[in-house]
């Protein structure tokens, strides 16, 4: 994660909460009948590409799009259905 990303979200990701999610979404990943995007490499690919400073805003939720049709999954990723 980009350097300004760190400082923002400053412990943010070990909050109980979070670590929930991570632990549900690692288990799906594993156990889950269907695939999970993006890949795991990929989760954070926009904090590593954008600095904080530099976003006007973030929305965080349900991309309303197939993953074939999603800007935030890149094209030559192999998708499973």
């Amino acid at each position: 994660m980009e350097e300004t990303w760190v400082e923002a979200l400053d412990g943010e990701l070990r909050k109980p909460y979070a670590l929930e999610l991570c632990r549900f979404v690692t288990h799906e990943r594993l156990h889950g009948p269907l695939p999970v995007y993006p890949p795991q490499h990929l989760v954070f690919h926009a904090l590593n590409t954008t600095p904080f400073d530099r976003v006007k805003a973030v929305i965080i939720g349900q991309v309303p799009l197939p993953p074939t049709l999603s800007p935030f999954i890149p094209r030559k990723l192999p998708l499973k259905f």
